[in-house]
């Protein structure tokens, strides 16, 4: 049963007619779902429905965000960086900066190669010399300072559509899916 519904989540992803979801789009899938459901009657369309929109939204918002955050030099795995030094206002080991920005340990080294050389970040010592810690330098901070407002005013135009009440609501569920995720981890 796994095997239909990837098969049909890959059918959707590589037979992609358009780039954006639009009425059109969201039609054929709901009428997938429809066809789906009376060959699979044992399925939950509506989940495999969700995650189809929920995943191509995804993807739209990384795009859309990829492509402001180069205009600075930046990746989102950088800005992620930035922002948790910039907001802990500390030093922090690569380990904990990993943890509290959520990037992978392996992934971090070439992040703070990288930062470093467009000095936004430095590397020091801690009382440890064993130990690195990084801080953000002064370039780093008022590339923040420019950049958050620049930021949110992006975020305020992708969800220009959707109410204040129904962020919270997305907001909401959103996190109960990430949990849901997190829960099947462990």
């Amino acid at each position: 049963m796994k095997k239909i519904i990837w098969s049909y989540i890959i059918r959707l992803q590589t037979n992609k007619m358009v780039d954006n979801i639009d009425i059109n789009r969201e039609n054929n899938i709901i009428f997938n779902q429809e066809k789906m459901s009376k060959q699979h009657t044992q399925l939950d369309t509506q989940s495999l429905t969700t995650l189809i929109f929920l995943m191509e939204s995804s993807h739209e918002i990384f795009k859309e965000i990829t492509v402001h955050l180069s205009k600075f030099g930046l990746s989102v795995a950088k800005v992620k960086v930035l922002q948790t030094l910039f907001s802990e206002e500390k030093p922090m080991m690569p380990s904990e900066l990993a943890k509290n920005s959520g990037v992978s340990r392996s992934t971090m080294t070439g992040l703070l190669d990288g930062l470093e050389r467009d000095g936004l970040i430095y590397k020091g010592e801690g009382d440890d010399r064993r130990i690195t810690l990084i801080s953000i330098s002064e370039a780093g901070v008022n590339l923040m300072n420019t950049l958050q407002p620049y930021y949110a005013a992006l975020a305020d135009k992708i969800t220009s559509d959707v109410t204040k009440e129904e962020q919270d609501l997305l907001a909401q569920l959103l996190v109960k899916l990430k949990r849901s995720l997190e829960g099947q981890k462990g």
